[in-house]
């Protein structure tokens, strides 16, 4: 892997909140450590969790670069939906698991969201609990260093990343 958008990784987990579940979706380039996509959602219909996340990540790419990015999932039914593969049919290439050691990234990025932001945060309803995930993916993108990407955070990395590859391209 050698730059963004090759590889995205994405999961669906639970948020128990009231005595009630809601479900979070996440998709992230695996390369840079950034939420690229993301959704809350009171069902785990397919509408409602993998679609929003999926036409979020998707601003990122035009459709006509060369290689389509991987989008790398568990086997959960949103991910082979008919909605989920007519989008993603043409622009990425599907990629789907078997258990969740693989899957990883994923796993992780729930755990991180859920546990070192959400918890601290403290949604109290459906609407508190979108506004709260919207300021962790933020703060996680934003604001939380990686040591897996010497120590900068996504949005600092993709941007280190794109200015290195601008500079070679004018060498």
């Amino acid at each position: 892997m050698t730059g963004v958008n090759q590889i995205w990784v994405s999961d669906i987990t639970y948020y128990e909140m009231n005595s009630k579940f809601y479900y979070l979706t996440f998709i992230m380039d695996q390369y840079s450590r950034r939420i690229i996509g993301y959704s809350a959602s009171r069902t785990l219909k397919t509408v409602n969790t993998t679609v929003p996340a999926l036409q979020m990540a998707l601003e990122r790419i035009t459709g006509r670069e060369e290689v389509k990015p991987i989008i790398h999932s568990d086997g959960g039914g949103q991910y082979y939906s008919k909605e989920f593969l007519s989008i993603t049919r043409g622009l990425l290439r599907n990629s789907m698991c078997d258990n969740v050691y693989e899957n990883p990234h994923a796993e992780r990025i729930n755990g991180t969201i859920k546990n070192s932001y959400l918890k601290a945060y403290n949604p109290i309803d459906f609407n508190s609990l979108n506004r709260k995930l919207s300021k962790a993916v933020y703060m996680y993108n934003h604001e939380k260093p990686h040591s897996s990407i010497n120590h900068f955070t996504p949005v600092e990395y993709e941007g280190k990343k794109r200015k290195e590859l601008i500079t070679l391209n004018f060498h």
